[in-house]
C-alpha cells in the first residue's frame, strides 16, 4: 500500500520547480500565490536571503521575531500551488500558511477581515487527483488554533467557517455562487483545499 507521507520527487535534493534543497527552507513557510505579496512579506523579515526564482515561484528565507521563516509564491490555482506544496515539504517545510485574497460570500464578511477556514468545499480539481470526492479538506487543528488566537491577540476581526475552493476565476453562473452562500459558506478562493489535503497526506 502506498504511504502518502513518502516524498513525491527528490527528498532533500534540488527540486524541479522551486529550485530549493534541504537547508534552504525554514520549517514554517508562508505561501502566497502572488509574487508581489512575497516582496511585501519579506519586507517585514530580517536577515533575508533570496533562495531561488524559477517559473514564477520565488523563495526567500529570513527571520521574524528571531525565528526562521521562508516565503514562497505558488502561482494561482491548485495545480500550480500543489507543485510548490509538495516540493516545499520535500525539502523540510513542516507548517505551510497560505496568505491570499478571498471573495466573501456572506454579508458579514467585510473588506480587511481575516478569513481562517476550518474546512473547504473541494471544487478545485487538483485535490481530486489525491483523494476521492468524499475525503474532507481540513487544516491542521494546531495551525488553525494558532492562527485564530494570534489574530485575536492583535485585535483583528476574523471570520471562521467553510471556504469554497474552485478552479475557475471567471465562472459565469450566479446561481452556483448563491447556492454555496445559502449553505453558509463564508469565502471563495482557489488554493486552500489542495493545501489542506496535501498537508494532511504528507503528515505536516
Amino acid at each position: 500500500m502506498e504511504d502518502y507521507r513518502e516524498p513525491v520527487g527528490l527528498e532533500g535534493k534540488l527540486q524541479y520547480h522551486i529550485e530549493c534543497q534541504a537547508g534552504d527552507i525554514a520549517p514554517v513557510v508562508i505561501v502566497p500565490g502572488d509574487q508581489g505579496r512575497v516582496e511585501k512579506i519579506v519586507s517585514r523579515l530580517s536577515n533575508t536571503k533570496k533562495i531561488a526564482e524559477n517559473r514564477g515561484l520565488i523563495t526567500y528565507t529570513g527571520k521574524f521575531n528571531g525565528k526562521p521563516v521562508s516565503v514562497t509564491s505558488t502561482g494561482m490555482g491548485g495545480p500550480s500551488a500543489s507543485i510548490a506544496y509538495e516540493e516545499l515539504i520535500n525539502v523540510g517545510a513542516r507548517v505551510l500558511i497560505r496568505i491570499g485574497s478571498v471573495a466573501g460570500l456572506q454579508e458579514y464578511v467585510n473588506e480587511g477581515d481575516i478569513v481562517v477556514p476550518y474546512g473547504c468545499v473541494r471544487d478545485d480539481g487538483a485535490s481530486n487527483y489525491y483523494v476521492p470526492a468524499n475525503f474532507p479538506a481540513v487544516p491542521s487543528p494546531d495551525v488553525y488554533s494558532s492562527l485564530t488566537a494570534s489574530a485575536r491577540t492583535h485585535g483583528r476581526e476574523i471570520v471562521t467557517g467553510i471556504n469554497w475552493t474552485h478552479s475557475c476565476f471567471y465562472k459565469r453562473d450566479p446561481e452556483y455562487f448563491q447556492s454555496w452562500s445559502r449553505r453558509r459558506v463564508v469565502s471563495l478562493e482557489m488554493e486552500a483545499s489542495a493545501l489542506f489535503v496535501i498537508s494532511y497526506l504528507r503528515g505536516v
